[in-house]
Order: structure tokens, then C-alpha cells, then sequence
């Protein structure tokens, strides 16, 4: 047998939390090419970190496969591709990018919806309403 649960939350405090949701969602937006940016020179860096982890210290390698000619790096076949394997730990921190992509097409339409339910909660905060319904807070819990 299933229970239903009544929620009341003041719309006030419900709109204070989406409205800081969608700040978030906008300035990541307008600071996503800038963090891109710098994401590819922190690889750059990392990677030759890396190298040279490998260089001071060729014993902490395991060998995981060598392949002759390489269609990535050399179509001549004179170029040799060696892979190597290094505990994670011992290498430093490699940079990551945020988890959520604005330019991704689910996330703007999320954006989208977010605002679209900030505007109506707010018209009906202005209209006397005071309180979140069961439905409105269930549709709305992702972003509380």
C-alpha cells in the first residue's frame, strides 16, 4: 500500500532556491569558454607533467602494448606507438572540465524549463499564493 505525503514549502523560500539555480546556469553559460580555455592549457601542462613523472621515474611504468605505424600519429609506418601504464596516484591531478556543458542541447532545455518555472512561480506568488503543492514540489525537486 502506497502513502501519499502532503508538502507544504512558502513559495518564497522554493523561489529563492531555483532563482539561485538559474544564476548558476547562466553564469557557468557565460564562463564555460573561458573555463574551456583554460581546461586545454591545464591538459597541455598535465600531460607534459606527466611525461616527465615517466622520465625521472621509468621504473613506477608497467609496458601495455607497442603498434608499429600508427594510423594517429604516422601513415609512412616508420613511427612506433608504446603505451605504458602508471598508477593514477603517483601521476598528478589531471584538470577536468564541469560535469554539466551548456552548449549541450538537454542542458539549455533544462535552463529553459527552469525559467520558464521560476516566472510562473512567481506569478503565482504575486497572484496570494503561498504555498508549493504536492505536484509542483515533485516536478520541482531536481532543482531544490
Amino acid at each position: 500500500m502506497t502513502t501519499r505525503i502532503t508538502i507544504k514549502l512558502p513559495i518564497r523560500k522554493v523561489l529563492e532556491t531555483l532563482n539561485q539555480r538559474l544564476t548558476e546556469r547562466e553564469q557557468l553559460a557565460k564562463d564555460y569558454p573561458r573555463l574551456t580555455k583554460q581546461y586545454d592549457k591545464d591538459y597541455e601542462n598535465w600531460k607534459d607533467e606527466c611525461v616527465r613523472y615517466f622520465l625521472e621515474n621509468p621504473n613506477c611504468a608497467v609496458w601495455a602494448s607497442a603498434e608499429t605505424g600508427h594510423p594517429h600519429f604516422d601513415e609512412g609506418k616508420d613511427k612506433v606507438l608504446v603505451k605504458f601504464a602508471i598508477k593514477a596516484s603517483k601521476l598528478p591531478e589531471r584538470p577536468q572540465l564541469p560535469k554539466d556543458n551548456p552548449k549541450n542541447y538537454g542542458w539549455e532545455r533544462e535552463t529553459e524549463e527552469l525559467a520558464e518555472a521560476v516566472k510562473l512561480l512567481t506569478m503565482a506568488e504575486e497572484a496570494g499564493q503561498e504555498t508549493v503543492s504536492t505536484g509542483t514540489y515533485r516536478n520541482l525537486s531536481r532543482w531544490l
